[in-house]
């Protein structure tokens, strides 16, 4: 089990210290470039153009009257009025 764990920390220990040296060389020029005055670039945001796309909706469908359409156009004396439907 201890032998486990050296083999870790000798395989951690370097991969920590490759992640640091590779952040560092990427952290670096943007800092710099904040310090000589070219803004803070790390929370600059950049404009973005708005996306435009245009899409074409079709639908179809049937005329037939269901039973809760033909209830509802139904009025006080008994017979029928659909005046709330759309003329096509």
């Amino acid at each position: 089990m201890k032998a486990v764990r050296k083999v870790k920390w000798k395989v951690l220990i370097p991969v920590i210290l490759m992640l640091l040296v590779i952040g560092g060389y990427w952290v670096l020029p943007v800092v710099r470039q904040a310090q000589a005055g070219g803004g803070n670039s790390i929370t600059r945001q950049t404009q973005i153009p708005p996306w435009v796309e245009k899409i074409t909706l079709v639908a179809a469908g049937d005329i037939l009257m269901h039973n809760t359409q033909i209830w509802s156009g139904r009025q006080a004396d008994g017979s029928y009025a659909f005046d709330f439907f759309e003329p096509m």
